[in-house]
């Protein structure tokens, strides 16, 4: 039987924004690329097994759409498309991947399904009070801080 990868994406608004939003706001060209990257580095055959969730509200970087014409293979999940809530939807893969610290990433946590995350630490710069706690999800094979280290475990 062949499994299935949900990879959960976030989006950010163009525009700035009241409250910043840790590091990420000016680099979201950046993070679409981190995305390419992860993409490119596990291969066809693998990017057949995955269902690309973007973030439900488009912010105008037409992420689905670019994930779409560059990797066709990749099954494109809009949740527009996508009735049930993510908290159910979780339990439907064998694994999730997760390129953002956001709810998604803590709601995979507290269920205890399997997760691959991630980011670039600039972007969401962890409390001194969680770097033990992620060092030991690094050391695990959870925690990435490139995406080519998270294709290379996936």
């Amino acid at each position: 039987m062949r499994r299935r990868f949900l990879y959960v994406a976030n989006d950010w608004t163009r525009a700035s924004q009241l409250r910043a939003t840790p590091g990420i706001g000016a680099s979201m060209a950046e993070y679409v690329e981190w995305q390419i990257r992860f993409f490119r580095g596990i291969g066809s055959v693998l990017r057949q097994q995955i269902d690309y969730r973007p973030y439900p509200h488009e912010y105008g970087w037409h992420m689905a759409e670019r994930i779409s014409d560059l990797f066709p293979e990749i099954r494109i999940r809009k949740p527009n498309r996508v009735l049930r809530r993510f908290e159910r939807e979780l339990w439907y893969y064998d694994g999730l991947i997760v390129d953002h610290l956001g709810t998604c990433f803590l709601q995979v946590l507290a269920a205890q399904r399997p997760v691959l995350v991630f980011w670039k630490p600039e972007w969401f710069p962890l409390r001194d009070s969680m770097k033990a706690y992620f060092a030991e999800l690094r050391r695990l094979g959870v925690y990435h801080e490139t995406p080519e280290q998270a294709a290379e475990q996936l």
